[in-house]
């Protein structure tokens, strides 16, 4: 209840009497505190949800070339030929900044394409002189007159040339997957292209009567690309064989979540963490370049998978996670 002043009067107009009450409300200290604070808050709330939208759009505004921008960056491809037009801007620090990212593209693609065309170029040029020497070590070797010290020294020439032919071939591959040159389009099968590549291995199996096991209960697809997948599986495989020991044991376990290929072996001679890297290998193993595991894991990054290796009771297991 409000507190009040009460005025009242009595008078005499002519003959008639007339009572007069004048009501005054006191306002105290605390409410005009009160209702200054509630109003200044209001105003102050206001103030800022205005101010909050008009930054808002005018950012949004401000900011509108440098998105547009961005949207060019992140659909930028080095394999396309077309020049990346960038949009223009009134505003000089973003126009600077266009003309800058419009340099730095046409130079990146100009590396690209330069690189691409090497390892392409070296490729081919290394290969035909290659195939050349082979050839003559083969004619060479049916010659009547060399005798066995002149074989072995023709073998052991010939071994030289298809290791490196090989490992020309394996550069060439890591260096166009790096590039990004493949595109993984295509919805593969896994189990029928593993049983592809056991078939190829028959024989290698044979030879060491490897005891094989396989889990692959039921089909599994994957989005990429064919030829690279089998490169993967194959490498797996081979190394698997090429590391196992005479009348040992490889198995596949193929699930929805991963691929497990394990095989008997002696344990590293290095540390496990460098198993991926370029030219890390068994030494006993002269036949081996060291790349196949390292191609094997930058096909799977580049499918998105994850490849894993695990040493466990006297066994090797390569993981492909998917």
């Amino acid at each position: 209840m409000e507190w009040q002043r009460k005025l009242r009067v009595v008078r005499a107009i002519g003959e008639k009497w007339y009572e007069l009450e004048q009501y005054s409300v006191i306002i105290e200290a605390d409410d005009v505190v009160s209702t200054v604070t509630k109003s200044l808050l209001w105003l102050f709330s206001l103030l800022v949800v205005t101010l909050t939208a008009v930054n808002y759009g005018f950012f949004r505004w401000l900011l509108r070339p440098f998105q547009r921008m961005l949207g060019v960056i992140q659909a930028f491809d080095l394999r396309k030929s077309e020049p990346t037009e960038l949009p223009t801007s009134r505003i000089q620090e973003f126009a600077e900044l266009g003309e800058r990212l419009g340099g730095l593209m046409t130079y990146v693609r100009q590396e690209y394409r330069a690189q691409k065309e090497f390892s392409e170029n070296a490729s081919h040029e290394i290969q035909t002189p290659l195939a050349i020497a082979r050839g003559k070590l083969d004619l060479l070797v049916q010659s009547p007159r060399l005798n066995e010290e002149d074989l072995a020294l023709v073998g052991a020439t010939y071994d030289a040339v298809n290791k490196l032919s090989r490992l020309g071939s394996a550069l060439t591959l890591l260096t166009k997957i790096e590039n990004r040159e493949f595109v993984p389009a295509e919805q593969v099968e896994l189990r029928a292209l593993i049983a592809r590549n056991l078939e190829g291995l028959a024989e290698p199996l044979a030879l060491k009567q490897l005891r094989l096991s396989q889990d692959m209960p039921q089909a599994r697809t994957v989005l990429g690309h064919p030829g690279l997948l089998d490169i993967l599986l194959s490498n797996l495989l081979k190394n698997a064989v090429r590391h196992n020991f005479e009348g040992g044991g490889l198995s596949i376990s193929l699930t929805e979540a991963q691929l497990v290929i394990a095989n008997t072996g002696d344990p590293l001679p290095f540390p496990a963490d460098q198993i991926f890297e370029r030219f890390k290998r068994d030494r006993r193993q002269n036949k081996s370049l060291g790349l196949g595991l390292a191609i094997a894991r930058r096909i799977a990054q580049l499918h998105g998978f994850d490849l894993r290796y695990a040493y466990a009771g006297g066994q090797h297991q390569l993981i492909l996670v998917f």
